[in-house]
């Protein structure tokens, strides 16, 4: 892993993310706030405009609670997963 020496950029963490959705679980995908979405008329909005470490905190943020709302629909009791998660 070269890239965990230098320092992560969100671009880094965001297209990482991005590849590894595309080959895993779809769930996954579901819940990565992507860099653009659309309304409903079709309008295309930026998600992320802030800061570099405000971007990085805005995608863990998102990941984070759709990842918790995903497991609550199963009956998980891996104790170690939900600690991390409700960290």
């Amino acid at each position: 892993m070269i890239a965990s020496a230098r320092k992560q950029t969100f671009d880094m963490i965001y297209f990482f993310a991005v590849g590894g959705a595309c080959n895993v679980d779809p769930r996954i995908s579901k819940s990565i706030l992507y860099i653009y979405s659309l309304d409903k008329y079709h309008h295309q909005t930026n998600n992320y405009t802030g800061s570099e470490r405000e971007n990085i905190e805005l995608f863990f943020r998102h990941f984070k609670q759709k990842i918790r709302d995903e497991i609550e629909k199963y009956d998980c009791d891996n104790k170690a997963l939900l600690e991390k998660l409700y960290s």
